[in-house]
């Protein structure tokens, strides 16, 4: 069954940018299976964006690559590669956040680490919260669009039932 990120972690950076990762979620995560460090991107929401080493490439495979990408193609190739940062953690489960990214997200040193499934996510923790009211608020809009996702992506969803 593929590596699911889970709940949120109110959690400090310190002076040196380093972030230590719950132990939770250091053990969920099978050094042979997702490998020993995080690759870092901004995601589309600016926030950074946090993947196992062996998830990230297989997200990296999954884009076709191209002699000649049309333009979109070339935009999110810039996201996914030119923009990604592998961070090993230390023995200490800490890893040393890029400066670059820290503040290209604006993040201080207050932050909350959401897992959303097959990532973790860096937020302020003021930030965060106010998303999160955002989207209690919209609850019953978000529900409505899941279920028309669900309903159009039947086959994908079934298939992961029965992959699991």
């Amino acid at each position: 069954m593929p590596l699911q990120f889970t709940s949120t972690y109110d959690l400090k950076i310190d002076a040196k940018n380093r972030l230590f990762i719950p132990t939770e979620i250091r053990k969920g995560i099978e050094k042979e299976e997702q490998g020993t460090s995080f690759f870092l991107i901004l995601g589309p929401n600016r926030m950074p964006w946090l993947y196992p080493e062996k998830m990230y490439q297989a997200v990296l495979s999954s884009i076709p690559l191209e002699m000649s990408p049309g333009e979109e193609l070339q935009r999110l190739m810039r996201l996914k590669f030119a923009g990604a940062t592998s961070i090993p953690w230390d023995e200490q489960g800490r890893l040393v956040l890029p400066d670059r990214a820290l503040k290209k997200a604006g993040i201080d040193k207050e932050v909350t680490l959401a897992g959303v499934g097959d990532h973790l996510e860096l937020w302020n923790r003021g930030a965060w919260e106010k998303e999160i009211d955002d989207v209690w608020s919209n609850g019953p809009d978000i529900e409505v669009k899941w279920k028309e996702f669900l309903k159009a992506n039947k086959e994908i969803v079934n298939a992961t039932k029965v992959s699991a």
